[in-house]
């Protein structure tokens, strides 16, 4: 059986056009999204939340300390 899921951690973009440039993805409006390319295609997450990104700054922190 195939699978078309190109990356299970994110929803393609159906309207990108293919395959996507890195030129496209600056062109994209600060929506709320991150945006990737993988395997050529666009695909979008939410964000992290303000809860996640505090966590990464401190374990980051400590790695560098």
């Amino acid at each position: 059986m195939k699978h078309d899921v190109i990356a299970p951690w994110a929803e393609p973009v159906p309207d990108a056009p293919y395959p996507v440039t890195a030129e496209y993805l600056l062109t994209l409006p600060d929506d709320l999204w991150q945006y990737e390319i993988v395997a050529g295609r666009l695909v979008r997450m939410p964000g992290s939340g303000n809860a996640a990104s505090s966590i990464a700054l401190y374990l980051g922190s400590l790695l560098i300390a």
